[in-house]
């Protein structure tokens, strides 16, 4: 029984020294919002007196010793170029710049101390991989110019390779007016709404046109809100428009 409480209590302060260990970890920025293929630059800072610091990127390892100043081009098992330099800076803490071309929508970063006498211990980046989409589109799915007031006719907008679909909305616009937003749309080829790669998407819009309508011009846009860290103002990117032409019923049958 006492050899279990102190087996218990031992593993207890192991936990509470890597929780506080991780606490003196720290990343700047600790969040990165990137187009895809474009470049970051991350510096991890600790006052830990440790042996090694390294990156590691989806469990691949690039060590480095973080009492010298080094660099390492082409690591192993990475598809990006990494950089990696150790140094301390100016206050006496250990730091390691992760340098890379994120190419991986599903990348993984974390910087880890390994302290002297103590478990390893690690701070891990969040990275958002974004990409705009390579074309946003508008069409008519079921009718023939020109339309007749009073039917419903459905239009579609397709935007095609997309990343990360989580935060996209789909927007319908009338002329300049918001019509419609639209979270709800369908993507193709049944991937998840969790795919961190890029997606095409479809959006569809219910209209009843009246006479007053024809001439219209619909149009469909690709909004990413990828919160403060990401593009200010948001990545938007519209379609071109949708013109219609609408006739009264009465005057096509009396043809």
């Amino acid at each position: 029984m006492t050899s279990s409480l102190v087996l218990v209590s031992w593993l207890v302060l192991v936990l509470q020294v890597v929780a506080d260990d991780e606490h003196d970890i720290k990343l700047h920025p600790p969040r990165v919002v990137v187009k895809h293929g474009d470049p970051v630059s991350v510096n991890c800072t600790t006052s830990i007196d440790c042996v090694w610091m390294y990156w590691e990127y989806n469990n691949c390892a690039a060590k480095l010793h973080a009492s010298r100043e080094a660099e390492t081009h082409g690591v192993n098992c990475t598809t990006s170029i990494i950089t990696l330099r150790c140094m301390e800076d100016t206050h006496g803490n250990n730091f390691i710049t992760l340098r890379v071309n994120i190419r991986d929508y599903c990348a993984n970063y974390s910087c880890h101390v390994i302290p002297k006498g103590k478990p390893e211990c690690k701070k891990d980046l969040s990275v958002t991989v974004y990409k705009p989409p390579d074309n946003v589109s508008v069409s008519s799915v079921n009718s023939t110019d020109p339309m007749v007031e009073g039917s419903q006719y459905q239009l579609k907008c397709e935007i095609q390779n997309i990343a990360p679909v989580q935060n996209l909305t789909v927007k319908w616009y009338k002329g300049d007016t918001l019509v419609y937003e639209d979270r709800d749309y369908v993507i193709e080829d049944g991937k998840s709404d969790r795919e961190k790669a890029p997606v095409s998407v479809s959006s569809i819009l219910l209209i009843t046109p009246s006479r007053a309508d024809d001439g219209a011009e619909y149009s469909c846009e690709a909004e990413l809100d990828l919160g403060p860290k990401g593009p200010q103002p948001l990545l938007a990117v519209k379609s071109e428009p949708l013109r219609i032409t609408v006739h009264c019923e009465y005057c096509l049958s009396a043809l």
